[in-house]
């Protein structure tokens, strides 16, 4: 649930995403570290799956936990400037 609401974002005004990390900065990045080990463990779970829908959820995951990295790291780059 917190990562929807992290990944929307991009989609609101500068502004509007200062005052929110600065409610949960620590949460943020919580979750940008957590993003990142999993874009580091996802690809090796995908070589690792036998089962062809398993190895796709894993990589389609992958793509979307990438997204939210790059959002996260916006996030956390406006909670430092401001």
């Amino acid at each position: 649930m917190t990562f929807g609401i992290l990944s929307r974002l991009s989609a609101r005004s500068g502004d509007s995403n200062r005052r929110i990390v600065s409610l949960f900065p620590d949460e943020a990045f919580r979750f940008h570290y957590a993003g990142k080990q999993l874009v580091k463990a996802l690809p090796k779970m995908a070589e690792k799956a036998t089962d062809k829908q398993l190895k796709q959820g894993f990589l389609t995951h992958l793509e979307e936990t990438k997204t939210h990295v790059q959002r996260l790291e916006l996030v956390c780059r406006m909670h430092r400037a401001s």
